[in-house]
């Protein structure tokens, strides 16, 4: 067990994509050139791919569910790829419905039992430093008589994985024939796109090679720079909160508030240094001009 304190810099070394879209529409063959990739293929799709990669064929999750077993499987591997996701997922209830055949009746105990295991699974991988995609088909569906374009999952699994997953990207083709993975989430696609990744274009499989790693390179690098910033402001928020705490006198009370007048910090972390002052001046009896916006001596 390790302490790690909300102002040390975390790094972001494992990271979850979904990739969704139509039969045919190069997923597959996208994940295949990620860093050192492993297909577990539970779909019996892998001849689709045009560029090969290790994979294990004709995966049930009774062949995995061994977690040593497991491990020595992808020990030697930098990404996981999953194809596809929901299928993976039904093939974790038939091996639970297998071994404890009364969950068939009962559905909120098996799928209990689903959401346990995939959990470990994910969390197992992250835990060893493993990238991982999930692939996945696509589907249209009606929401609030708004047709919508989402990754298929049977009933709750859906939420399994859209909740665990860093980036959710819809592949497709544009009106120019071009391949385009988007991760944003608009009214008639779901989409997850917490690195803020442009829309990217996919190039020719022959053109292909170590594309996927790049987008996760420039996604980890994104959360990174993001993590850093949000530290560091954090410490430029907690150093004036103590400069506040620490005043005795109205002219350093005045600098402070100054100070922050100009600072480029947000609405939000102002108001919480602006009550810091406030709080220090009102325990040193000083007033509050509001039409100059200066603190005045002690009464």
């Amino acid at each position: 067990m390790k302490l790690r304190t909300k102002d040390e810099p975390l790094a972001l070394n494992s990271t979850i994509f979904v990739i969704y879209g139509e039969a045919g529409v190069g997923k597959s063959t996208l994940a295949n050139t990620a860093s050192k990739p492993l297909v577990l293929d539970f779909d019996e799709g892998y001849q689709r791919s045009k560029l090969s990669t290790d994979c294990y064929e004709h995966v049930h999750w009774r062949d995995i569910a061994n977690d040593e077993m497991l491990v020595s499987i992808i020990s030697n591997y930098d990404t996981i790829v999953i194809d596809t996701a929901g299928t993976m997922l039904d093939s974790i209830m038939e091996y639970h419905i297998e071994t404890n055949p009364k969950l068939e009746r009962m559905k909120m105990q098996l799928f209990g039992e689903l959401k346990t295991t995939f959990s470990k699974f994910v969390k197992l991988l992250r835990s060893l430093g493993k990238d991982i995609i999930f692939i996945m088909h696509s589907k249209e569906s009606l929401e609030s008589e708004q047709r919508r374009i989402k990754p298929l999952a049977q009933g709750s699994s859906y939420d399994l994985i859209i909740q665990k997953a860093d980036m959710v990207g819809y592949m497709a083709k544009d009106d120019k024939g071009n391949t385009i993975l988007d991760f944003d989430a608009k009214d008639w696609k779901v989409g997850k796109n917490s690195a803020e990744l442009e829309p990217i274009s996919i190039p020719h499989y022959t053109q292909m090679q170590g594309f996927m790693q790049v987008v996760f390179d420039k996604t980890k690098e994104a959360f990174n720079i993001t993590r850093l910033n949000h530290t560091e402001s954090l410490r430029a928020i907690n150093q004036m909160i103590l400069t506040a705490q620490e005043s005795t006198s109205v002219e350093s009370i005045n600098a402070l508030t100054n100070h922050l007048t100009t600072s480029e910090f947000s609405k939000a972390e102002k108001m919480q240094i602006w009550k810091a002052i406030k709080d220090r001046a009102d325990e040193l009896g000083f007033g509050y001009d509001a039409k100059a916006k200066t603190f005045t001596g002690a009464s």
